[in-house]
């Protein structure tokens, strides 16, 4: 390992393999059967933090697509056609199937992702809030660059903290409402500090074994305090962002020591270039399986169960991961050719 990869740049070179510890970590939380080993059985309780190191990481990402010379259109295009091509192939037939052959949910909010602020379907929740995050990363990329703006530091946690008071009387004020999208309102805070992280990885800051420690520190405290208090579930979701923050930063360090044909890396390598699929795939086909076939179908624990849903997730995972890259880059061209002819 040369001296030059400690830097914040490598949680950039090691995108995928972080996704892929979050991915991973999210298939463990759904599983909602019994889990053997403690230590499993606790990092299925703390798997939400899963969607938290995807969010993160996604915000990183954002700042580097911004820095490629694009219209708006052109930025929102990309992102638009990489999500919804894999909801429309995974997501839409679910939400018919339900409809048609259970007779549950509304068939055109659901598809419109309408019934998650009104009524909290919560099943592809992940979608239309990092959509609606999407629609804000360009204003969080003008104050990141704004001159004017100081230490850029305050800023976020002048702004994380303002966010969370407004939220907290918005928690108040509308619970109601509140409690049906709480699940993404709470995420957005680290979604808005992987987009300033994003300078800090693409300017390739000194990533100095001081931070990992400070992160590794959080992680054994945050576990502490997660077994022993008895937090709220307000605070809870917050404490995921700098937990997501800390094991990104912890892994991307021990994964500079790795030959990159390691096959943990490998591994995680692949889950993370399909996470969005694997995410969306194993959750509806785990309802369709206990829909059709009851919780217990194969195992009285339900184990069997849940790994050869994952195992047809991957596969379906892996086929629409296909079409949608060939369908993205037919769609997206123009938009190739534009920036191509930019640099």
């Amino acid at each position: 390992m040369q001296k030059k990869e400690l830097n914040f740049a490598a949680i950039s070179r090691y995108r995928s393999e972080i996704m892929g510890i979050a991915c991973l970590w999210v298939i463990l939380h759904h599983f909602q059967g019994d889990i053997p080993f403690f230590t499993l059985r606790r990092l299925s309780v703390y798997g939400n933090a899963g969607v938290d190191i995807f969010l993160f990481i996604s915000g990183i990402g954002l700042f580097f697509s911004f820095q490629k010379k694009q219209s708006l259109a052109s930025f929102y295009k990309k992102r638009l056609v990489r999500l919804l091509l894999p909801y429309i192939f995974i997501c839409v037939p679910f939400f018919v199937w339900r409809s048609l052959y259970l007779g549950q949910g509304n068939l055109w909010l659901d598809i419109t992702q309408l019934s998650f602020p009104l009524s909290r379907m919560i099943t592809t929740w992940y979608v239309p809030a990092i959509l609606s995050f999407y629609l804000f990363f360009p204003l969080v990329y003008k104050l990141q660059n704004n001159k004017k703006v100081g230490n850029r530091n305050i800023l976020v946690i002048f702004f994380s903290v303002a966010y969370l008071i407004v939220l907290l009387v918005f928690k108040n004020v509308f619970p109601v409402f509140y409690g049906n999208v709480e699940i993404a309102l709470t995420r957005f805070v680290i979604f808005f500090i992987g987009c300033f992280f994003g300078k800090m990885v693409y300017e390739k800051k000194p990533l100095s074994v001081e931070y990992v420690a400070l992160g590794g520190a959080y992680i054994i405290i945050w576990v502490l305090l997660r077994e022993t208090t008895d937090l709220s579930n307000f605070w809870i979701r917050l404490s995921y962002g700098p937990l997501a923050i800390s094991i990104s930063l912890l892994a991307a360090y021990l994964f500079c020591f790795l030959k990159n044909n390691n096959i943990l890396l490998i591994l995680l390598r692949f889950f993370g270039d399909h996470s969005l699929e694997v995410y969306l795939t194993h959750v509806l086909i785990y309802n369709i399986w206990r829909n059709i076939l009851g919780v217990r179908y194969l195992s009285s624990t339900g184990r069997l169960d849940y790994l050869v849903v994952v195992a047809i997730a991957i596969v379906v995972s892996v086929i629409v991961h296909f079409l949608v890259s060939k369908l993205s880059y037919l769609m997206l061209k123009k938009e190739h050719r534009i920036i191509d002819s930019n640099q």
